[in-house]
């Protein structure tokens, strides 16, 4: 699998980078259809404190997969994200 991750108004963290990279090869190994999937970490600040969304792409034969959630930090943002693909990924 192929994972490509981007950041836009923060910096990506050593350890959401391990986060990331355990996740995606849970799913992968759960999973072995999915042939790409791109993660998109950003902050947001349109609120007073922030906030942290986490998008994911994944690429499957035949399909493209989305999902986002947006939480007060970035490992809340990344758990809820991943637990919504695997989600998608089982239907």
């Amino acid at each position: 699998m192929d994972l490509e991750i981007q950041t836009r108004r923060t910096e990506l963290d050593p350890s959401w980078r391990d986060l990331i990279e355990r996740s995606a090869a849970r799913l992968s190994e759960r999973y072995p259809e999915m042939l790409r999937l791109h993660v998109t970490l950003r902050h947001g600040t349109h609120h007073r404190l922030g906030s942290e969304a986490v998008s994911l792409l994944a690429n499957v034969e035949g399909a493209t997969l989305p999902a986002e959630k947006e939480e007060a930090d970035v490992p809340a943002a990344l758990r809820a994200a991943f637990a919504a693909l695997e989600i998608e990924l089982g239907r």
